[in-house]
């Protein structure tokens, strides 16, 4: 299951139309392992950070601002697992520095990115590259 977090729900729909909009096409090409309703519905939508709780890996995707960045981090800490992973897709804020002071060092790392071909393995627990810091 892949959980999807955004501030308002309109985000949400956005965003999922864009992802079935892409599926669609991957599915038109002949690309995909899997249907298209398969695959979306390992997909969730939330505005509830609770619902992040049981999760894994956390891979952020917000604004490019430190300070943003570690209060999205610090905020989950006390509601996720111990033993998790984040993520950030940050192009331009060094890993280390996104890092807050309760976060077992290994624990924030910067994913490879997912290529198109990979789209199909989303949320059946198929691992790409993390690397750590």
């Amino acid at each position: 299951m892949v959980i999807s977090l955004e501030i308002d729900q309109r985000y949400i729909e956005k965003g999922f139309a864009g992802i079935r909009k892409s599926l669609d096409k991957f599915s038109a090409k002949g690309t995909l392992k899997e249907p298209v309703d398969i695959i979306f519905a390992r997909l969730k939508g939330t505005t509830k950070k609770e619902d992040l709780a049981a999760c894994d890996i956390i891979i952020e995707a917000i604004i490019e601002n430190l300070d943003e960045k570690r209060k999205m981090f610090a905020s989950l800490d006390p509601i996720v697992k111990t033993r998790r992973y984040f993520a950030s897709n940050t192009s331009s804020i060094s890993i280390t520095e996104t890092m807050t002071r309760d976060q077992a060092p290994g624990s924030v790392c910067r994913p490879a990115l997912l290529q198109s071909s990979a789209v199909d393995e989303i949320g059946r627990g198929d691992t790409h590259d993390c690397h750590r810091r």
